[in-house]
């Protein structure tokens, strides 16, 4: 498998481009750029972003300006190559959204993981399924599910009803892909509420994505082999190095950063890119990338 990286949010001088920021000044290289982004999302308090999800106009002198609008540009730019079909040289291509959400793009059908965002239900007519691991606020939108329903378009879940609705391993053939669900455990150390989260394992043209949401367990890894993209949550994992290790993917994308539904104090989860950056020290071998909203993985 060959991967290509292509940002389209920010350009990194760590793959020899240079980082324009959004002030149109060139930032120097990739510890900079991360500095600069996490000081603009950091402007965003949760309750402004919150507000921003149901539709309420961001005043010009609001902190949170800049990098809502660039979220809202990143979420249209995906949307509109969703209408593109992939040359016929990449078998799959892999975009980033927002936190934990992704979308599977192949000329063989679409799919969407986790999506969330303003005015989510745009996404549905483009997507012919959708993926959710488990039913926390920054996971999904309820007007995406309610479109998906209106457009008879099948749902994977542990919790949504209708549609293919799970709660333990099974495989669904949908479009082309072939996934199977697997049980995940959002909090390993709470053995009352385990089994609470789906993992999925997705098969298409070649190419197996495993994309494990929030799950926290490592023995939840175990057995799940030949994996070409493993995109999990980079700080709740017992431990990165060892699930790595499990799973042994060509490439592996720490996810779940700069969520700005969570509070920014020290115990609110709003993981920053630097931490992410720093986590993925711990894995100095792997093949490994930190996507920000709106960039794309080929796979060839």
């Amino acid at each position: 498998m060959y991967l290509y990286f292509f940002f389209l949010a920010f350009q990194s001088s760590f793959y020899g481009q240079k980082v324009i920021g959004l002030s149109g000044n060139v930032i120097p290289n990739r510890v900079e750029q991360i500095k600069y982004i996490d000081s603009i999302a950091f402007l965003c308090t949760d309750t402004v972003y919150r507000e921003y999800l149901q539709g309420k106009k961001i005043a010009k002198n609001e902190p949170a300006k800049a990098v809502l609008s660039l979220l809202d540009k990143k979420v249209n730019l995906v949307l509109k190559n969703l209408s593109k079909s992939p040359s016929r040289k990449e078998k799959v291509i892999l975009w980033q959204i927002y936190n934990m959400g992704y979308i599977v793009q192949t000329n063989r059908g679409i799919i969407g993981i986790d999506i969330h965002c303003r005015d989510a239900k745009r996404f549905a007519k483009h997507i012919d399924a959708l993926l959710i691991t488990h039913a926390h606020f920054d996971h999904y939108r309820n007007d995406l599910i309610d479109e998906m329903k209106r457009l008879n378009k099948p749902i994977i879940s542990n919790w949504v009803d209708g549609g293919y609705k799970t709660r333990t391993v099974d495989t669904f053939s949908i479009s082309n892909f072939n996934i199977t669900t697997h049980l995940g455990d959002h909090y390993f150390w709470k053995k009352e509420i385990n089994n609470d989260m789906l993992m999925f394992e997705i098969e298409i043209n070649g190419i197996k994505i495993l994309h494990s949401g929030d799950n926290s367990s490592l023995a939840k890894l175990e057995g799940i082999k030949n994996v070409d993209v493993f995109i999990l949550h980079h700080d709740i994992i017992q431990s990165l190095p060892k699930a790595f290790a499990l799973v042994q993917p060509k490439l592996i994308i720490l996810s779940h950063v700069m969520e700005l539904s969570h509070h920014r104090n020290a115990n609110g989860y709003r993981w920053t890119y630097s931490h992410a950056m720093e986590k993925s020290k711990l894995i100095p071998d792997a093949n490994k990338a930190i996507l920000f909203w709106g960039e794309m993985i080929g796979l060839k």
